[in-house]
């Protein structure tokens, strides 16, 4: 495998050991067969990559040949090929899609692709090496860290203005950032330096050996992943205060990193392995899957349909398609009716079973029989404010769950007879029951009447 031009330039004990974990590739762990993938020519030695937010399309950045490979991902074919500066590492999207950010490592420079015409619109200069960034939720705020004077600075996306910078650790290389922290991976410092948004606060700094290089953070903001080169772990940390949360252990030089849109999942792509590591984060349960050779940079689209891995050697894109399930509708039934559940798969699962919960999603258990797309129960009294949920697996890439649909039950309606009724109307049948006694007996007062005539006559 080529070795990644960041890690050739390296200052002391580092340049050795990140080409010794590069160039010797060990005997992989036994891994579920590789998935079908389409795939795309790319350039040369693609090392990143990331989606437009609908998905439609991804950005590779080329480190050989210094261009970004703009890929349709319906058809898996590269439409254009955008010269950026030397040595593109890092690839960033803005959140409307209108803009893609390029850090070229040998210019020391940040490129502007208008996404509408994938042309470099603006080149801005930034502190030597730049080899990770971010943007803040919004958008507004680019952060980048430069690899060779250890720090991380925040420039305005707007003007292009540089608002603040702060010294981390020794090395640092990737970079994410949240409405609420900033991390940055200090691959000669075996750390990890979390910041305030504004760079002007240190929230701690974590501990994390094995020359961490990539990073993520998961989509709820409040947690980082690390890949170590040189132990094949995983590392995770909770952005409040930079503290290590869990480790995992996964393939031979993890590279890219990239949590699942529902935050269940870690995606690992093993460089030496030529694999991808599945975490399940509520498990722990590792599982590896095989992959185009020598990946290197991974995403997931915003949907979490299509996984995008690049590989270095065969100079390509591959996708694949993870599986995803839709948000069943709330039901509501009379006690007695039937409620049915609906949802819509992709990724060809291959299962999809349903789950309920009986205490608001604090737990959740597989009903028995209950697979495919859509889930009918007779419902009862004792089913309201039951949550259901489907659950899509696939042996490559683990199981993705639907969000939460709740059941309402509610008591039959009481059906009042038709017609008067003495207790319902009162009064008003009372009357005519009345008026008719009455004439009865004024018909017998006649009547007696008529017949003592008679008798005088």
């Amino acid at each position: 495998m080529p070795l990644p031009a960041p890690a050739a330039t390296v200052l002391g004990a580092i340049a050795i050991p990140v080409l010794l974990v590069f160039a010797a590739a060990s005997p992989a762990a036994a891994a579920d067969p590789a998935p079908a993938a389409t795939e795309a020519p790319v350039g040369t030695s693609p090392i990143a990559v990331a989606f437009s937010p609908d998905g439609a399309t991804a950005y590779v950045a080329n480190e050989g040949d210094a261009t970004v490979s703009v890929v349709d991902v319906v058809t898996a074919a590269t439409t254009t090929t955008i010269t950026v500066g030397a040595v593109p590492f890092a690839v960033v999207v803005a959140p409307d899609g209108s803009r893609v950010y390029v850090a070229d490592y040998g210019s020391a420079a940040v490129s502007v692709i208008d996404a509408a015409t994938n042309t470099v619109v603006d080149t801005i200069p930034v502190a030597s090496s730049p080899g990770g960034l971010a943007l803040s939720p919004d958008g507004g705020v680019l952060y980048v860290s430069s690899f060779t004077g250890s720090t991380v600075s925040s420039i305005d996306t707007g003007t292009d203005a540089l608002l603040a910078t702060s010294p981390v650790g020794s090395g640092p290389f990737a970079v994410v950032a949240s409405a609420t922290a900033v991390a940055t991976t200090n691959l000669n410092g075996n750390s990890v330096t979390c910041l305030s948004p504004d760079l002007a606060t240190t929230i701690g700094t974590a501990t994390v050996t094995g020359f961490p290089q990539s990073l993520a953070i998961s989509t709820d903001g409040r947690t980082a992943a690390v890949p170590s080169l040189g132990t094949g772990k995983v590392t995770t940390i909770d952005l409040s205060d930079c503290s290590v949360s869990a480790s995992y252990t996964v393939g031979t030089s993890p590279l890219g990193v990239a949590f699942t849109t529902d935050d269940s999942r870690l995606l690992v792509a093993n460089a030496s392995d030529s694999t991808v590591s599945v975490i399940d984060l509520a498990t722990g349960v590792v599982t590896t899957t095989d992959v185009a050779d020598n990946p290197g940079g991974i995403a997931i689209s915003a949907d979490g349909s299509t996984l995008a891995v690049t590989s270095q050697t065969a100079d390509l894109l591959a996708l694949y398609a993870l599986p995803t399930v839709s948000a069943p509708a709330d039901a509501s039934v009379t006690d007695g009716q039937t409620a049915t559940f609906q949802v819509t798969t992709t990724g060809t699962p291959d299962t999809v079973t349903w789950q309920r919960s009986d205490d608001d999603g604090a737990s959740w258990a597989d009903i028995a029989g209950a697979t495919g797309e859509s889930y009918a129960i007779s419902a009862t009294s004792a089913d309201d404010g039951t949550r259901f949920r489907a659950i899509a697996t696939t042996a490559a890439w683990g199981s993705a769950a639907s969000a939460a649909a709740t059941l309402t039950v509610t008591a039959p309606a009481v059906v009042t007879p038709s017609g008067p009724q003495l207790a319902d109307t009162g009064a008003d049948v009372l009357t005519p029951l009345l008026f008719g006694l009455l004439l009865l007996l004024v018909g017998v007062m006649i009547g007696i009447a008529v017949r003592r005539r008679i008798r005088q006559n």
